[in-house]
């Protein structure tokens, strides 16, 4: 959602005059469709892999236990989402924070040499 909200930001922010928050959301959009596309590929990958299937009536499917752990198994699954969502912080912060630090580091320069060379 990050990285997707970024680019949509830089490639059409300005010229459809998107905010930030717009460009987020649409990020989200993205996200969304990436995570229903991948909670069909891990069902389609568990069927390969031989894991059973649940075998509940269509009665027991709708009982309140089944639906509690439908809701959990939903929670589970997007909460981790989220958190494997947030992983480009771990990139993106470091790689500004030393643009940055090279920045300042290059002022600095700028005003030492300016101080060893009055006019």
């Amino acid at each position: 959602m990050l990285v997707a909200g970024d680019q949509i930001e830089a490639a059409f922010g300005a010229a459809l005059g998107l905010s930030a928050m717009a460009a987020a959301g649409l990020g989200n959009l993205c996200s969304d469709v990436v995570g229903l596309q991948a909670g069909a590929t891990v069902e389609r990958l568990s069927g390969r892999l031989g894991l059973p299937e649940h075998h509940l009536s269509p009665h027991q499917l709708v009982q309140p236990p089944s639906k509690r752990a439908t809701t959990v198994g939903q929670l589970i699954g997007i909460s981790i989402g989220c958190v494997l969502g947030l992983a480009p912080l771990l990139f993106i912060g470091d790689e500004e924070e030393r643009y940055l630090a090279k920045r300042l580091a290059a002022q600095r320069e700028v005003e030492a040499a300016g101080e060893l060379c009055p006019n």
